[in-house]
């Protein structure tokens, strides 16, 4: 990421999108840690930043809260929570202050080693980070100030060293106007009235620059009643006499710090004498040579090592591909104009241009790689003078002139060891694949001459052929590619004239459906996606992709799936539309979309069978395919055909809840609605309403969900939709029940309920009741709980008993909570035996009851453990709820084993979940635990305020318990 606070706080993603948080105080939090980081900046610290002398008594929640939001911006472990406070871990790269303070002092070491080229440079970019003051915009406490005014006076000073770098250039006419500018914003500052008078001198003012000296003495007399300074007075006497050491030339051009270095070859394998040795030559010879026979990896080794030593040349790397046509003077434009020397005022003679190349190179630490060099004549007027630069040369000749007459030190290349050879090839053919066929492996490297670029050309080819015997398919490969395993690196014509002899080669069956393969939503598809592009069934379409395959323009995943490069795929569309009729195209797509619309309701059953495999299986395919799925209801959508977006999102519904890919979910309930909405189907609007309604739900924008909710059953009840009307009563129950209003909730619950015996679906019935018995236990009444989650459990019975997992935790949870052990370890254990075979999500928060049993009998070390799988697994299946409640459990267990501290950490990271979460009751329990740490650490003041807010709001909410629970723990005055 990247993150400026040198201006208007802003906060970058890795891809360049704007991610800073909105609101006033979380901006002022993330730039103070900002401003701070990798530092911890205590809790006291943060707060009197935030709210000053008198922070509110919810200041601690609302933190949590704001560090909550600000780890979905930058991180969860970014922004970490220590004993003490808040740290945020920010790379110097990523810190736009960081990096103009490292850039700076290079600049002001580099000025004061005389290095004025260097310097400039790095001041330059050092002030280019400041667009505006820190933390512009941001009304910051005193307490922020000292940090602010320190950057403010690093920035005057790199101000004041650029001048000074600046005019030891000779650059005195363009500073003038600048140091008027400074002056005017600083009036008091003798070093800048300094910089203005010499810049004056040596523009030929010297009547001016007297005059600047007289003016700063009037204002220094007048405003502080002092004398200028010794550097002042004696640079007016030197006017004074025409001290020629006063003048000075223009010096070089303000160069630029290039970075030419292509990228280094993947994959990279063996050649550990010749690293070393080359390794050896810095500090000892100004020149490396790697020779060697084309195709020997050259050109890989010279890449590869000068990445590795590239940061021990901090000024910068040049590079040029030489070649038979290539020009020294032409190299050298090249270079000159890299090094900031301007187009109009490179020389044209090779000796003058190689003569200011060297003066630019000459206390500079620069790394030249000369890539396929053809003589020593051609390399020697790119050569620098100084000892800083070092140059590594590759060519096919010997070029021992340039090992005679300058030095150079060769590394020759052989062809690879047998070993480096297999290596090479297990890169890309995988290890297994090469322990099974070892001899054949070894007659391919054997055929391949051990030559580097032989060898990656065809294991590239045999990658693409994962099912085909090595000893059965390496002769042929080899006998047809043989001819072209010397053609060097090729360009986009190159790429393009290569697919187009590949696909003018194929029987035009496999033309086709290469064709087809452009009209696919991503690049990896199954063997069933390209059966109904071609219309075909799989068994005939098989043998087609075995072409494609053959011919390298697809690869194979595994056996039924397949994978096309992203170029491939664009240039199949591009013939399509050439050849294909817009009418054979839009067939095909539709008929894809049909397959895909088939596949999902056979996934979708999967997924709701208790057939553990089944179901595994099933999730398998939607987790590889959920991207196209997206895509294709995109697709179905645009084409006018909206039934397939909806039965797509219809089918995933129980895949989101079990998987909770949130993103998904919404874009898919989205584009359903839209569709509802342009067609007027109102039971379809319902059911995307639905959707969109419990993906809010779990994303804990439950105000966002209940308007969906609202409008879903609204419509449900206007089409006569009754299934539909009571499975969003259901959900809006949950939603209210979640919000801390237990009557409203109740009273949904009431109403599922009513529908469900009336239409006789029992599932719904079970679940109705089960969740009225949730809204009894936090009312505490208890024993209509138990009844009801006893009516559960029958119901759940009649119809499938796996499904009772969640009655029998909520059951045991009723236990526990009154301290009846054996029952609640009877039930959990009863939960889990069921979960395990068909629920995870239940099973997390059965393993965070049974976490609580284990507390109460005793057993802290098996209830840590216990709490921690609870996390563990709540954390893999993204279940917010399921985390904030095993973070409270594992926050009371410590309690129990007297570690506060690491109890108090617990909670208050159970309470930055549940502030995401948008649960009531889970934020309240987690205030609680904040509250009951805080008590045992003596921080009473704190502890109070939490607890009045725990009972103020478990009684407005009807919590009963919890505010019975929270009144006893408050100190007494």
């Amino acid at each position: 990421m990247e993150f400026r606070v040198l201006g208007q706080l802003e906060v970058r993603s890795d891809g360049g999108r704007p991610a800073q948080p909105t609101r006033r105080k979380q901006r002022l939090l993330l730039g103070m840690l900002c401003l701070h980081g990798n530092q911890v900046v205590p809790t006291g610290t943060v707060v009197d930043w935030l709210w000053g002398e008198s922070p509110p008594s919810s200041a601690r929640a609302n933190l949590q809260s704001y560090v909550s939001d600000l780890r979905k911006i930058v991180g969860r472990e970014r922004l970490r929570t220590g004993r003490d406070g808040y740290l945020l871990q920010v790379a110097e790269s990523e810190l736009d202050s960081a990096r103009f303070q490292r850039l700076a002092g290079e600049g002001k070491a580099a000025s004061r080693a005389g290095r004025a080229v260097v310097a400039v440079q790095n001041l330059s970019q050092a002030l280019a980070l400041w667009r505006d003051d820190v933390l512009s915009g941001l009304a910051l406490p005193d307490s922020g100030r000292a940090e602010v005014a320190r950057l403010d006076e690093l920035r005057l000073a790199a101000e004041e060293d650029h001048i000074d770098a600046r005019l030891a250039l000779g650059m005195h006419h363009d500073a003038v106007a600048d140091l008027r500018t400074l002056i005017d914003k600083h009036p008091l500052r003798e070093r800048l009235w300094a910089q203005y008078a010499l810049a004056l001198y040596r523009c030929g003012r010297q009547a001016e620059a007297l005059q600047a000296h007289r003016d700063v003495h009037d204002l220094l007399d007048r405003e502080l009643g002092v004398r200028p300074g010794a550097a002042l007075r004696e640079l007016h006497q030197r006017m004074l006499r025409a001290d020629p050491e006063l003048d000075l030339r223009p010096a070089a051009p303000v160069v630029t710090v290039p970075r030419q270095l292509p990228a280094a070859v993947c994959g990279f394998t063996g050649r550990d004498t010749e690293l070393a040795v080359l390794d050896s030559l810095l500090g000892r010879t100004p020149i490396g040579l790697v020779t060697g026979a084309p195709g020997v990896g050259k050109t890989a080794l010279a890449l590869h090592w000068a990445h590795q030593v590239r940061d021990r040349f901090p000024d910068g790397h040049l590079h040029a591909r030489l070649g038979a046509g290539a020009e020294p003077i032409d190299v050298l434009g090249r270079f000159l104009r890299a090094l900031g020397v301007a187009a109009e005022r490179v020389p044209t003679d090779v000796d003058e241009a190689a003569s200011t190349a060297r003066t630019l190179l000459a206390d500079r630490k620069i790394l030249v790689l000369l890539d396929d060099a053809c003589s020593a004549e051609q390399v020697r007027p790119l050569l620098p003078a100084g000892d800083g630069c070092f140059v590594l040369v590759t060519s096919r000749d010997r070029l021992n002139g340039l090992v005679v007459a300058e030095g150079a030190r060769r590394v020759t290349l052989d062809v690879l060891p047998e070993r480096d050879a297999m290596a090479l090839l297990a890169t890309s053919l995988g290890d297994e694949r090469v322990a099974a066929e070892p001899e054949a492996v070894a007659e391919l490297a054997e055929l391949c001459a051990h030559l580097p670029l032989a060898l990656r050309i065809t294991a590239a080819n045999l990658a693409n052929l994962p099912f085909r015997s090595l000893a059965d398919g390496v002769r042929d490969l080899m006998a047809s590619r043989l001819s072209s395993l010397q053609v060097p690196g090729s360009d986009d014509l190159a790429v393009r004239r290569a697919f187009d002899l590949s696909y003018r080669a194929l029987a035009p069956d496999a033309q086709r459906l290469f064709r087809l393969l452009g009209l696919l939503p991503g690049p990896v598809f199954p063997v069933e996606s390209a059966a109904a592009l071609m219309g075909v069934s799989t068994a005939e379409v098989r043998p087609v992709l075995d072409q494609l395959a053959t011919a390298h323009l697809i690869g194979q995943a595994d056996r039924d799936r397949y994978g096309v490069h992203d170029l491939l795929r664009l240039y199949a569309a591009e013939i399509a539309h050439a050849t294909d009729s817009a009418e054979d195209r839009a067939a095909a797509t539709r008929s894809l979309g049909d397959a895909y619309v088939t596949a999902v309701e056979c996934a979708a059953v999967g997924i709701a069978s208790t057939d553990h495999e089944e179901r595994d299986r099933a999730t398998a395919w939607i987790d590889g395919e959920l991207a196209n799925l997206v895509v294709i209801a995109e697709q179905a959508s645009h084409a006018g055909h909206p039934d397939g977006a909806r039965r797509i999102a219809e089918c995933l519904s129980g895949y989101f809840w079990l998987s909770r890919p949130v993103s998904d979910w919404l874009k898919l309930a989205t584009i359903a609605e839209a569709n509802a909405e342009r067609t007027g189907d109102q039971r379809a609007l319902a059911s995307a309403r639905r959707l969109l309604g419990e993906a809010r739900h779990c994303t804990g924008d439950n105000e966002q969900a209940v308007w969906h909710l609202e409008s879903a059953l609204a419509l449900a009840r206007d089409s006569g939709w009754r299934e539909a009307e009571a499975a969003n009563l259901m959900f809006l129950g949950l939603v209210q029940q979640d919000r801390g209003d237990l009557s409203v909730a109740d009273y949904h619950f009431h109403d599922c309920l009513y529908i469900a015996r009336s239409t006789s679906d029992r599932l719904m019935e079970a679940g109705a009741t089960g969740n009225l018995g949730y809204i009894r236990q936090l009312t505490g009444e208890h024993d209509q709980a138990a009844r009801h989650y006893q009516r559960a459990l029958a119901l759940y019975g009649e119809v499938d008993p796996l499904l009772a997992a969640s009655a029998y935790n909520m059951l045991a949870l009723l236990h526990q909570e009154n301290g009846r052990l054996g029952p609640a370890l009877e039930h959990v254990s009863q939960a889990l035996s069921l979960c395990e075979r068909f629920d995870r999500g239940v099973e997390a928060h059965a393993l965070d009851t049974l976490a609580r049993v284990q507390r109460d009998t005793g057993e802290l070390d098996d209830a840590r453990r216990t709490a921690r799988r609870s996390a563990d697994l709540a954390w893999q299946l993204a279940d917010l709820r399921a985390e904030t409640d095993a973070l409270n459990t594992l926050g009371s267990i410590e309690r129990s084993a007297g570690r506060s501290r690491e109890a108090l950490a617990h909670h208050e990271n159970a309470l930055a979940l549940a502030q995401r979460t948008g649960v009531r009751l889970q934020r309240l329990e987690s205030m609680l635990g904040t509250a009951q740490a805080d008590l045992v650490l003596g921080d009473t003041g704190a502890a109070q305020d939490l607890l009045d807010d725990v009972v103020r709001g478990a009684t407005e909410a009807g919590f009963t318990v919890l505010a019975r629970i929270a009144r006893a723990l408050v100190p007494v005055n």
